[in-house]
């Protein structure tokens, strides 16, 4: 098998390539994205979120919530950075209930873990992470 200088630099980049950038192309039904949270941040669940998310979320997404968990380096693709705005402003309460429920390689579903009210509380919680722009001074 000949291979060329270009082809050997293509397959060395492949190989030893860090995890692909977050993949947000994750489509979620319609139906799905526009639930709303029935809970609001002064739920019992919504407090017990923290505790939830430490135990299943944090090892991939991170303490802070950045796609920098301990695992996160071993997954094909990196987990959502929730401090970005960029990914949480345009994503729905209901489309992350639907992520968080159902999952996707490598992320494992949660709707047989965690009741609807816990995952809901979830949500909630990963807002916080998201940090609020400057405030504009006068």
């Amino acid at each position: 098998m000949r291979f060329t200088v270009g082809g050997l630099i293509l397959l060395a980049a492949i190989t030893i390539a860090p995890a692909s950038p977050f993949d947000d192309n994750w489509p979620v039904p319609r139906e799905a994205s526009e639930r709303v949270n029935p809970l609001t941040t002064e739920s019992p669940f919504a407090k017990k979120a923290r505790l939830l998310y430490n135990d299943s979320c944090a090892i991939c997404h991170g303490d802070r919530g950045d796609g920098r968990g301990p695992e996160a380096e071993q997954l094909g693709t990196r987990p959502a950075d929730f401090t970005s705005s960029a990914v949480m402003i345009p994503m729905s309460d209901g489309e992350l209930f639907y992520k968080i429920s159902k999952g996707r390689n490598p992320m494992p579903a949660f709707e047989g873990k965690y009741s609807e009210n816990e995952r809901w509380g979830l949500v909630l919680y990963l807002r916080h992470f998201l940090k609020a722009p400057p405030s504009k001074k006068k």
